[in-house]
């Protein structure tokens, strides 16, 4: 990734590796010498606790740091951060097998004469498979059960600095059977119908196995920890991915983030792509954000300080190598008149035009980059934003 020569030139790369998801930035370059204007990191761990309750009373438990997430989180966040409609939404494979590109916040199917409105919500699964984990898995090698998780298996929790949810099940060994791998999922019913499939958005294989007779209890945990105080992260993105990734709404949990406009809500349309009929979408849409106000960055931030101009995508690139993938968009703005840019946001804008309703533009501040040294633009200049999410895609 390079920086333009006078033109200012910000770029994101998300890495999900060993468990963990960083943000490096690159920057505006400066006329001298076009260093980076900031460099952040931010982690996304998931933590997995095995306990297993024997019929003779005595209790055991496993703990390990996760395996690498798999592509299917990999697209959801990319999705969810950069506007799946006009963006080019980027699939998800269930454990069937069928490949998806609407996977979205809220799942409309036909009950009855009407419509109803699904959140996502998770489940784990438990196998006796013991290849090794792959960014590209989209199901445990050999499953045993796969169990939903229920709202009383779910805590979550905000300390300033992380948001921390927690999901368990449990299950009864019928007979004996040997728990080698678990996984977490996402399940989503398809738009329109009443067909439910599980998406895997991690697997992880454990250190040694664990023998279960018949009559035992096996609870599994998934904890998942965000790091979201670290430039460029916003709590918005934070609660917008626990809210409906991570299905919080669902479950009656939701953290509450806030508009540009100074709302806070926790179910606003963002991450809805249609409505309650065929023909009435919801509309979702990246855009860039341009500032001149003060670079100071806070995860609470919820616009940029002082707007000067707010521009759309004008070019996307989606691809892939042997090591990462990666989403390039970028935006450009011409000045009629001088302006000096100091800060940047990555802003997701939902429009409402279900019908009965009046259009309805949300907008919502996910990423927010200060820009140490102000790009002065002069009159008839142009300002380039280059934003790109990149994956890794091998452990």
């Amino acid at each position: 990734m390079k920086t333009g020569r006078l033109w200012s030139v910000a770029a994101l790369l998300l890495l999900a590796t060993a468990g963990a998801i960083a943000f490096n930035l690159l920057a505006p370059a400066d006329r001298a010498g076009g260093r980076p204007f900031s460099a952040g990191e931010a982690s996304l761990y998931n933590t997995v606790t095995v306990t297993v309750y024997r019929s003779d009373g005595r209790v055991e438990t496993h703990v390990k740091r996760g395996d690498p997430w798999t592509q299917n989180l990999a697209h959801a966040i990319a999705n969810l951060l950069l506007g799946r409609y006009e963006n080019s939404p980027l699939t998800l494979y269930a454990r069937d097998g069928a490949a998806k590109t609407q996977i979205e916040t809220e799942y409309a199917y036909a009950a009855g004469s009407g419509y109803t409105n699904i959140d996502p919500y998770l489940a784990i699964g438990i196998g006796s498979g013991t290849l090794a984990p792959s960014i590209f898995d989209i199901d445990l090698s050999s499953v045993i059960a796969i169990i939903d998780v229920a709202a009383a298996g779910v805590s979550a929790s905000d300390n300033g600095t992380h948001i921390v949810a927690s999901y368990t099940v449990s299950y009864t060994a019928s007979s004996a059977v040997t728990v080698r791998e678990v996984g977490l999922y996402m399940k989503a019913a398809d738009y329109n119908t009443n067909t439910y499939r599980y998406y895997l958005l991690a697997r992880d294989v454990l250190p040694e196995p664990v023998p279960l007779e018949a009559n035992d209890v096996l609870a599994v945990t998934y904890t998942i920890a965000l790091e979201y105080n670290r430039p460029p992260l916003t709590w918005n993105f934070a609660a917008l991915l626990f809210n409906y990734v991570f299905g919080l709404n669902y479950y009656a949990k939701a953290f509450t983030f806030t508009t540009v406009d100074g709302t806070s809500t926790s179910i606003a349309d963002f991450g809805t792509d249609y409505g309650t009929a065929a023909a009435n979408n919801v509309l979702e849409r990246a855009k860039v954000r341009w500032g001149s106000g003060s670079p100071v960055y806070s995860s609470r931030v919820t616009n940029v300080r002082s707007v000067i101009a707010t521009s759309d995508a004008v070019q996307v690139q989606v691809g892939s190598n042997s090591t990462h993938f990666y989403y390039n968009l970028v935006f450009s703005y011409p000045f009629a008149s001088s302006a000096t840019v100091s800060e940047v946001g990555l802003i997701i804008e939902s429009i409402d035009i279900d019908a009965g309703t009046p259009n309805t533009v949300k907008q919502l501040l996910v990423l927010y980059f200060p820009i140490a040294n102000p790009v002065a633009v002069p009159a008839g200049g142009a300002v380039k934003f280059s934003f790109t999410l990149a994956f890794r895609i091998s452990p």
